[in-house]
């Protein structure tokens, strides 16, 4: 069982820049259960399984497979995926999936479950396929230490998954992207970033950003940061480039203590999003940490 004290947050951050009020990474918190309706008769089963192996010492192949018929709604997936190792951090997957069925109805919340939103189940059939792979500079003989990443994802309409539901609203979508960190030297680092979504009616969105991390001292760490967003739909279309920093200072092996900003300096039919604060972040026991932030109001971004 948990009990909430409070509503989660629906979003959270791990970068100095972030696009949306509260953070880019959703926070789920799944729940599993059973109910039988009143007045229907539910006679039925509902299973799943998957098995892997690896065939070589480098390549690895996984099966998985689920089937839904609880007598109300009807739902089968199947998915194969691949993945071939090519160093100790290093490798490439492929993963293809199709489903077949009257999808699944979602219940969504922004507030920790206090209003719920439904998402209309999509009935149908389709696919979806993934490529993803990682380059470490070791395993490529380079003295300098750092990854090279990228991937590419193709989800036709009529998909759906507990993950995703690909809806006639969008059509098809296409995803990719790619990634550079390095570390030239100790207390220094930089990274790159560069994402593109695309869909079938026209809607896309386009994320390229770059990080650089060094120590000023033991205790003092600074990180920059600056981004350009694109997005073109039929509500939205225009350009923005943030600059942020963020200063931390190590009171002790336990404690730290930080300030942050995020600024808009180049807007093109995009809002404003500028966000300030300060915070503290404290180790405890167990590898738990609390943090306890407190951020301007910011600019609410399209």
């Amino acid at each position: 069982m948990i009990i909430l004290t409070r509503p989660l947050d629906g979003t959270a951050t791990d970068g100095i820049i972030q696009s949306n009020p509260g953070g880019d990474i959703n926070v789920n918190l799944t729940a599993q259960y059973e109910y039988s309706p009143v007045g229907i008769a539910v006679d039925g089963i509902t299973a799943g399984a998957r098995a892997e192996g690896w065939v070589t010492d480098d390549v690895r192949i996984g099966v998985t497979a689920m089937r839904d018929e609880t007598g109300i709604t009807e739902q089968q997936s199947e998915a194969v995926d691949l993945r071939y190792t090519l160093g100790q951090n290093s490798y490439l997957q492929v993963d293809y999936a199709r489903s077949n069925g009257a999808g699944f109805e979602q219940l969504n919340s922004l507030d920790g479950g206090l209003t719920l939103d439904t998402n209309a189940a999509v009935a149908g059939s389709g696919e979806a396929v993934r490529v993803a792979g990682q380059g470490d500079f070791a395993d490529m003989g380079l003295s300098v230490k750092g990854t090279v990443a990228g991937y590419y994802e193709k989800r036709t309409a009529g998909f759906s998954t507990l993950d995703y539901q690909v809806t006639a609203a969008t059509g098809d979508e296409t995803l990719y992207g790619l990634s550079l960190s390095t570390s030239p030297r100790e207390g220094l680092s930089y990274g790159l970033t560069a994402d593109r979504y695309e869909n079938a009616v026209g809607d896309n969105r386009t994320e390229l950003g770059a990080e650089v991390d060094v120590m000023l001292s033991q205790q003092l760490r600074l990180s920059m940061a600056a981004e350009y967003l694109e997005k073109r739909t039929s509500l939205v279309d225009g350009t923005r480039v943030d600059l942020g920093a963020k200063l931390s200072y190590v009171v002790t092996d336990k404690t730290e203590v930080y300030a942050f900003g995020q600024n808009a300096v180049a807007t093109d039919g995009l809002e404003e999003f500028n966000r300030y604060g300060v915070g503290v972040k404290q180790a405890l026991a167990n590898d738990w940490a609390l943090s306890l932030i407190h951020i301007s109001e910011p600019t609410r971004p399209y």
